[in-house]
């Protein structure tokens, strides 16, 4: 397992291995969060512009909310869930949700109606207008322009 010190001083576990990623531990919280207790991080469980606890409900034209990066950052920051602070997960952090033997490539028990590509926070370190996102129908993680829009799920700021 490898130890990533995140920019927000927060620390993360994660490895690319897959078979440890697929023993990933959720616990459903019944308020519209998720927990992963393998790495103690709590996942907003439907992505922005979904309701219900099957995340079939909809806010906006029947399905998950795209947004470009800025606008991804913003929604997550103003998310009113549980009464917490919330935010657009890292690169790092958005990559433990990946199971592949699951399809779409994440825990779809915890995670349903999960759309294909999301949005981290994470920059990228060589074109600055470019974030890093992660494809679900994969597995795998991409960058692309901050204008580009994908959907979005928010993790919860730790104290």
């Amino acid at each position: 397992m490898i130890s990533l010190t995140l920019q927000s001083e927060e620390t993360v576990y994660s490895n690319k291995n897959s078979e440890l990623k697929q023993a990933l531990s959720f616990k459903d919280n019944g308020d519209g969060t998720i927990t992963d207790s393998t790495n103690g991080l709590i996942w907003q469980k439907c992505s922005i512009g979904q309701t219900g606890e099957d995340c079939q409900g909809f806010i906006i034209f029947g399905k998950a909310k795209k947004m470009n990066w800025k606008d991804a950052n913003i929604e997550c920051k103003s998310l009113q869930l549980t009464g917490k602070k919330w935010r657009l997960p890292s690169k790092e952090e958005l990559e433990t949700l990946v199971d592949t033997k699951n399809n779409p490539k994440i825990n779809t028990e915890f995670f349903p109606n999960t759309a294909s590509a999301y949005w981290s926070s994470t920059i990228h370190e060589h074109y600055s207008d470019n974030a890093w996102y992660v494809f679900f129908s994969s597995g795998d993680s991409y960058f692309n322009y901050k204008s580009s829009k994908f959907n979005v799920r928010c993790i919860l700021t730790r104290p």
